[in-house]
């Protein structure tokens, strides 16, 4: 669920036109593995670490933060969103951070 919502951000994001870019994930395992410090051993994980790769590169500026599961309620809301449906509410609120 981890790996759907963040290519669902990044492609919402991408769609934006939005050049630089903060993600905050309670998973570390995730954080690691987009920053290719840990391996996706499993092979679904790794065609998603794949994917979210190519994506990322398209921004300027990208930086993913690591952050307490109690800090992320709204990307597990969002995780969720991503597992249960294919497609998103119109519109997808999503929160600018100065």
């Amino acid at each position: 669920a981890e790996y759907k919502a963040l290519l669902a951000g990044l492609k919402s994001t991408l769609t934006m036109k939005a050049s630089e870019l903060m993600v905050f994930s309670d998973s570390k395992l995730v954080v690691n593995q987009v920053y290719e410090e840990y391996e996706a051993k499993d092979g679904r994980i790794a065609k998603y670490q794949a994917v979210v790769g190519t994506k990322i590169k398209k921004f300027s500026v990208i930086r993913m933060e690591q952050i307490n599961r109690e800090k992320n309620n709204a990307a597990d809301e969002l995780a969720g969103l991503a597992s249960m449906q294919r497609t998103f509410p119109d519109p997808l609120m999503i929160e600018f951070l100065p």
